[in-house]
């Protein structure tokens, strides 16, 4: 585990009610995985209900000392997709404070969840940093490009180049 701590996470998400950049779950993993795979150790996520209380509880356990770290992170949500979304970021606050990683700025927290709702604005751009493939980026091209101006196309632009590094 000491080869990855204080090491910083590429930020790959994009937060568009802030117009800010943030590490994602899948780049967390895969800063850890990159720099402990010759490590012996097994992570899992569990929601466990402690005192009423709904929390991700993530541990690290080294197979060969059989030492185990915990970190635990409470999670809300008022339907599924927001107690799935604060299940994925319980995920990643816990990663990241087990393994002491930077994640400098990170503010997917949305400035402790006392955000605004989102725009259509807001929501295209979400869709454009979430994509994972050009072919996915192009099919939302598509369908969006009678109402996207140029802060959008830029956007896509970037992507598109992020995605074929």
């Amino acid at each position: 585990m000491a080869k990855v701590q204080g090491m910083a996470v590429k930020k790959t998400g994009f937060n568009p009610h802030y117009k800010s950049k943030y590490a994602t779950l899948d780049s967390v993993v895969e800063l850890i995985l990159e720099g402990t795979k010759e490590e012996k150790l097994l992570v899992m996520h569990q929601v466990k209900i402690v005192d009423g209380v709904p929390r991700v509880v993530t541990s690290v356990c080294d197979l060969e000392s059989e030492e185990v770290l915990q970190s635990e992170f409470p999670v809300t949500g008022s339907d599924p997709q927001k107690m799935g979304g604060a299940i994925t970021y319980g995920k990643r606050y816990n990663l990241v404070a087990l393994f002491n990683l930077l994640t400098e700025n990170d503010d997917d927290g949305n400035k402790a969840s006392g955000k605004e709702a989102p725009t259509v604005s807001d929501k295209i751009m979400e869709q454009i940093a979430s994509t994972q493939t050009v072919e996915e980026l192009e099919k939302l091209w598509h369908q969006h490009k009678a109402k996207l101006g140029k802060e959008f196309q830029k956007a896509i632009t970037e992507r598109k180049n992020e995605l074929t590094i």
